[in-house]
Parts: C-alpha cells; structure tokens; sequence
C-alpha cells in the first residue's frame, strides 16, 4: 500500500496483483491487449508464487513467445541482506528497493 500511495502521489499509473499467479496473468492480459507494462514491483513474500519466480516465469513467458515485452522488474522486500538482495537479481529482476521506501527511493 505505501507503495502504491507513493505513485499515487505522483500521478503514477498501476495496477496490483495480491498473488505472484496474479502477478503474471496481469503482465499477459496486458501484453494481449497490446499494453505492455514498461515496470513491474514483485514482493518477494507474494503468496502462492512468491515474488522470485514470478521474476523467473514472467521471463520464461517472453523466451517461450507468450509475450512480446519483457517489463523491467523491481524486486520490493523487507529483507535487506546481501543474499537476499542476490536473489532478487539472480531472479532475473533488474534492482530491489528495501521496504519501506520513499520518495527518496
């Protein structure tokens, strides 16, 4: 929600999903109506897809053809170590921001 209140501050367009599954049917719906999105923030906690492989399938999504746009991915967690971090990126996510952030962020 903080999140989402920060882009709404700034007349930021999105769209939330609740679930990782959710995640990756919004980025192919909107890939179908020829809407892509340009960025996308996954929690790494997501339920029933966490946020990693929703990263990973989202990808695979693009390399098997069933999108044509790959969305630069945000890794958004409370877990802030060096191997957390590291694994947002080896997820295929482009940076991670440390929850909370702000408009600093």
């Amino acid at each position: 929600m903080l999140l989402g209140n920060l882009l709404k501050q700034n007349n930021i367009y999105y769209e939330e999903a609740c679930t990782g599954i959710g995640a990756t049917k919004k980025v192919k719906k909107k890939n179908d109506m020829n809407r892509p999105f340009k960025v996308i923030a996954l929690d790494g906690r997501m339920p029933d897809l966490n946020g990693w492989d929703a990263s990973r399938a989202i990808i695979k999504m693009y390399f098997d053809g069933e999108i044509n746009a790959l969305p630069a991915m945000i890794g958004y967690t409370a877990l802030s170590s060096e191997a957390d971090i590291k694994i947002c990126l080896e997820s295929g996510m482009q940076e991670c921001l440390v929850k909370p952030c702000n408009r600093r962020h």
